[in-house]
């Protein structure tokens, strides 16, 4: 299991750049629902289970702003299928 990476504001800024290969898959997700707005998300997070919306929620609170360089890797690895691919 990956280790979660602080990427809140009062983390490091080395921590909160656009490194998506530093990302667990939980923060990947977060900044996914992020990316894909509040009418798409709020389709996948009604499938998930309640531990999983609070682990999920947690980190889409936690993530920074998403840089279009962010953007563009957790895109091209999520329509790519394969873990690190971006």
């Amino acid at each position: 299991m990956a280790t979660l990476i602080d990427l809140s504001p009062s983390a490091p800024a080395a921590n909160r750049t656009a490194d998506v290969t530093r990302m667990t898959r939980l923060q990947k997700l977060a900044a996914l629902l992020i990316i894909l707005g509040p009418e798409s998300a709020s389709q996948i997070l009604n499938t998930l289970e309640a531990h999983e919306l609070e682990a999920v929620s947690t980190e889409m609170a936690r993530l920074p702003t998403i840089t279009q360089e962010m953007r563009a890797a957790i895109l091209s690895e999520m329509t790519s299928g394969e873990p690190g691919a971006a």
